[in-house]
């Protein structure tokens, strides 16, 4: 039941982040991406603080070298350095091949989990993965055209490695977050994630001089766009990462990583219910068994 649990609580999460395609922020091509990025875990932050020393906090004073590494893993590199590579591979390819890549990250997943948290699947734990990720990348991938880097380009080819990198990055910080969760609290390893994420992002906004944007930010805040950008930064923000570290206290960073895939499908769906796209009967099928492959790769840990 705990791991039955845990595996809810993932897909929740993932239900969670799709659901930030249906808010939209001001004029993206105005405002710069880190600061809206700094400012979403800048907000988690403080609104976390209180709940998070309430709990306990004085443990996060008193973290090993151990932890500390895998603090810096989650923090600067899943939450800051990953979604800069990522949204730079976008700017130099377009959309489908990052997304693309991005679907390989639970094979990544398996082999760290297996030398740093030492978790061994059954043998008929990866058919059933091999199903899932063929099936998030054929329900998650646009049919229009993609960018490659077959041109020989400078730009296209960096703009691999980042997509890539960010591939790799998000890996590993599902890993060490499990190996923090072995030795604190849910609570305070989603605060200590987006406290060292909004750090790295706002080192980087003052190195780059970002910082000058934020009047013009501001500037394009409507009342409307406050509460959009609340709702992106606390819902499918913290909240979801709260959810997804309960989950991943509960089942192993292997498992984990499969349930992640429901993303694809829970945007899809929402997406349609909220009369934003349509459905093909091919992606009701691959979805489908997307979630009847998720569900098997989930349900023999449920016995244990």
């Amino acid at each position: 039941m705990k791991s039955f649990l845990g595996a809810i609580f993932v897909a929740l999460a993932a239900i969670l982040w799709a659901t930030d395609n249906l808010v939209r922020y001001p004029d993206s091509t105005v405002i710069d991406l880190r600061l809206i990025v700094f400012s979403e875990h800048l907000l988690a932050v403080v609104f976390f603080l209180p709940i998070v020393f309430l709990k306990g906090g004085v443990r996060l004073f008193r973290l090993s070298l151990k932890e500390w590494l895998g603090v810096a893993v989650l923090g600067v590199g899943g939450a800051a350095l990953a979604t800069v590579f990522y949204s730079w591979s976008v700017l130099q390819l377009g959309v489908s091949l990052p997304m693309l890549i991005q679907k390989f990250q639970p094979f990544i997943v398996v082999v760290l989990a297996y030398f740093v948290l030492r978790e061994r699947p059954k043998l008929n734990f990866f058919p059933w993965t091999i199903l899932a990720i063929l099936c998030a990348m054929l329900i998650g991938f646009p049919a229009t055209g993609f960018r490659t880097f077959s041109d020989g380009s400078l730009s296209s080819f960096t703009g691999f490695l980042a997509a890539f990198s960010a591939m790799v990055l998000w890996a590993l910080s599902t890993v060490y977050g499990k190996f923090l969760l072995n030795r604190l609290s849910v609570e305070q390893v989603t605060f200590l994630r987006f406290a060292a994420g909004s750090v790295a992002l706002g080192v980087l906004v003052v190195a780059t001089d970002a910082r000058n944007g934020f009047g013009v930010m501001f500037s394009q805040f409507s009342f409307n766009h406050i509460l959009s950008f609340a709702y992106l930064s606390l819902v499918p923000g913290l909240f979801a990462f709260w959810l997804y570290y309960k989950g991943l206290q509960r089942i192993p960073a292997s498992i984990a990583t499969f349930v992640e895939l429901l993303f694809p499908l829970a945007g899809i769906v929402l997406n349609v219910a909220f009369g934003l796209a349509s459905i093909t009967f091919f992606q009701a099928t691959v979805g489908l068994l997307l979630l009847f492959s998720v569900l098997l790769i989930a349900i023999p840990r449920t016995r244990h």
